[in-house]
């Protein structure tokens, strides 16, 4: 006696397809609206011209949080005049 399993002919093998690669997908995607390149584009636009070597990831940071980052871009005051501190004119009292 022939085995039932043993007597079936093969299934039939279908080809396996894959899924269409990465760059047969892409379009326009939103890495221009990822925090990095916000930050980029938001350091540029500033007029100063000295800033730290780390703002790009602080701006970055801050548009992440949701937070306004025009305070970290803004022109900083001159320097006050140096003046001396108030010096006082009496003795203080005894005590």
């Amino acid at each position: 006696m022939v085995s039932p399993i043993a007597s079936r002919p093969p299934p039939h093998i279908h080809p396996v397809r894959t899924p269409p690669s990465a760059a047969e997908t892409a379009g326009p995607g939103k890495s221009a609206q990822s925090v990095g390149h916000l930050a980029k584009a938001a350091i540029a636009e500033s007029s100063r011209t000295e800033l730290p070597s780390n703002i790009q990831g602080k701006v970055a940071s801050l548009i992440a949080r949701g937070l306004d980052y025009a305070a970290v871009l803004a022109t900083p005051p001159p320097p006050a005049e140096d003046t001396p501190p108030a010096v006082p004119t009496e003795p203080p009292p005894p005590t």
